[in-house]
């Protein structure tokens, strides 16, 4: 599944997660313990996310 991941520096990654499941991402990136958060092929620090979603439901800004 693509997925659009949206940081709060105003950079947008699209990556590919075959398994990409929001509920479980939403509890990795709230748990105190975790500093970074894999999605596809990149890693992230989790404070540095603002949303992440599926590609086919994010419009594209014009």
């Amino acid at each position: 599944m693509q997925i659009k991941i949206y940081l709060n520096n105003g950079i947008t990654f699209t990556a590919d997660a075959a398994e990409y499941n929001g509920a479980a991402f939403a509890k990795a990136i709230n748990d105190r313990e975790t500093q970074v958060v894999s999605v596809g092929d990149m890693v992230i620090s989790k404070h540095a996310i603002l949303l992440v979603a599926p590609a086919s439901v994010v419009e594209p800004a014009e």
